[in-house]
């Protein structure tokens, strides 16, 4: 979204094209790299209202047989990464009770990041998104273990308690597993309520599209 945010006035330019990735690469080297880097720079802020017109992302509006939706809002999302350090060692001469596992300890962390979901519907969802595991190789026990999470809510206040139970749970599974476990939040954003005035709009020009179609 870094695009949309420099073209709001969020974000600076200069800051949006030296964010790297995970290997290090910036979105300004990206872009030469893949073509579509260009002279342009983004206009000035001298427009009234801003409306993306988007895709369903989720089987709401289809399962319901409704064609077209007006969003009226963001919810919080809470954003962080875990870093899970076990304990390097054999799976042949290492017996199961003296194994400090960061891949085991993970998948019980990422069956409590869903039920932290569960626990809050019918406004709450969570996700891991993604994994990376060290090493990669048969016969070793995995003792390094990356995963990007994240929590959301409809309630900002509820989000917050959402993260709070699930740091509790990940304490827990640090010490029952004797690993250690690192919860590095990177970002936090909304809820953000969409212009009323706008909305209205949009709700009243589709009746009125519906009714010509009808007529």
């Amino acid at each position: 979204m870094m695009g949309s945010c420099v073209f709001a006035g969020d974000m600076e330019l200069r800051a949006a094209l030296a964010t790297v990735d995970d290997t290090g690469v910036s979105v300004a080297r990206a872009l030469q790299d893949s073509g579509q880097a260009g002279p342009m720079v983004p206009s000035p802020r001298d427009w009234s209202y801003w409306l993306e017109a988007h895709i369903e992302q989720g089987p709401v509006l289809e399962t319901a047989g409704v064609d077209i939706g007006v969003v009226v809002g963001t919810v919080q999302a809470r954003y962080f990464q875990l870093l899970i350090t076990g304990e390097p060692s054999h799976v042949g001469p290492t017996t199961m009770d003296r194994r400090r596992d960061s891949l085991a300890a993970a998948a019980e962390v990422i069956l409590a990041v869903e039920q932290a979901g569960v626990a809050a519907e019918k406004g709450g969802r969570t996700s891991v998104s993604w994994i990376q595991n060290f090493p990669i190789a048969r016969g070793n026990v995995s003792n390094s273990t990356r995963l990007h999470c994240d929590v959301r809510h409809e309630d900002a206040e509820r989000a917050k308690a959402m993260e709070l139970d699930l740091r509790k749970a990940i304490g827990g599974i640090a010490a029952r597993r004797r690993v250690r476990i690192d919860v590095d939040p990177y970002a936090a954003f909304g809820p953000v309520a969409f212009d009323p005035t706008l909305c209205a709009l949009l709700r009243a020009r589709h009746r009125l599209d519906s009714s010509r179609r009808a007529i």
